[in-house]
C-alpha cells in the first residue's frame, strides 16, 4: 500500500512540474481602448475594432520562450458569430456558439505582418457575475500560419494548434437570454494556449514514468 501510494505522489508530482505545465504556453489579451465585444440584439455578435483598425493587445506571456517578443503587439479577432439556444446552466445559462473568423496578431513591422488563425468560439456561458465564450476549454484556433520575423509569433506560429478563450462582464450582469434579446456592448480580456502535437505529450509522459520507475527502484533499495 505504501509503494503505491508512492508511486501517485511521485506521478502527481510530475504532472505538477513546470516541465508539464509548459506543455502549454499560454498569452493574455484585453481589448483596446475604443474596441468592444458588440451583442446584436437576436446574438449576433462580433469583435470590434478601434480607430487604429485593431482590437486587443496581447498583456502576458506565461511559458513561451520568447515571450518577450510577443508582449504589446496588437491583433484583430474577425468574423460573425451567433448565439444559439439557451439552456440552465448551474446558476447561470448557456448557448452553443456558431461562426468562425480570423484570429490575428501583428509584429511591428511597418503595414504589420500577421500571425493568422481561423478561430470559433463554440459556446458562451453567463453565471451572473460575467460571461465567457469557449467555457469549456476546448481547441478552437487552427492552421496558425506567420511569414514574418518575430520570434515569438513564429514559435507560436509553429504549434499546430490553440485554445482560445474570451470573457466580458456587464455591469448590470444581466442574464444571457436578456444579452440575446436587448443585445450588449462590453470590453474584453482573454487567454490564448499553444497546444503541442500529440506526440509531445507521449514523450513528456513516457519520460515521467520513466523517472517514478527509477524513483520506484530507488525506494525499494
Amino acid at each position: 500500500m505504501r509503494k503505491v501510494s508512492f508511486l501517485f505522489s511521485a506521478v502527481l508530482f510530475l504532472f505538477s512540474t513546470s516541465a508539464f505545465a509548459a506543455v502549454n504556453p499560454t498569452l493574455g489579451f484585453s481589448s483596446l481602448p475604443g474596441a468592444t465585444i458588440t451583442v446584436a440584439p437576436g446574438g449576433m455578435f462580433q469583435f470590434t475594432n478601434n480607430g487604429d483598425l485593431r482590437s486587443f493587445n496581447i498583456t502576458l506571456n506565461d511559458g513561451f520562450a520568447n515571450g518577450s517578443a510577443l508582449l504589446g503587439l496588437q491583433g484583430t479577432i474577425s468574423g460573425n458569430y451567433q448565439l444559439g439556444t439557451i439552456s440552465p446552466s448551474g446558476t447561470g445559462e448557456t448557448a452553443p456558439v456558431t461562426g468562425s473568423g480570423i484570429f490575428s496578431i501583428f509584429d511591428a513591422t511597418p503595414g504589420g505582418n500577421a500571425l493568422t488563425a481561423d478561430v470559433s468560439f463554440i459556446d458562451i456561458k453567463t453565471d451572473g457575475t460575467g460571461s465567457i465564450l469557449n467555457v469549456e476549454g476546448q481547441v478552437n484556433l487552427t492552421n496558425l500560419s506567420y511569414t514574418g520575423t518575430n520570434v515569438g509569433l513564429q514559435e507560436l506560429a509553429s504549434y499546430p494548434a490553440g485554445l482560445v478563450t474570451a470573457s466580458f462582464t456587464l455591469t448590470s450582469h444581466p442574464t444571457l437570454t436578456q444579452i440575446k434579446t436587448n443585445g450588449a456592448l462590453s470590453t474584453y480580456s482573454g487567454t490564448l494556449a499553444a497546444v503541442p502535437e500529440p506526440s509531445h505529450y507521449a514523450a513528456l509522459l513516457g519520460s515521467g514514468l520513466g523517472v517514478v520507475l527509477y524513483l520506484a527502484r530507488r525506494k525499494k533499495e
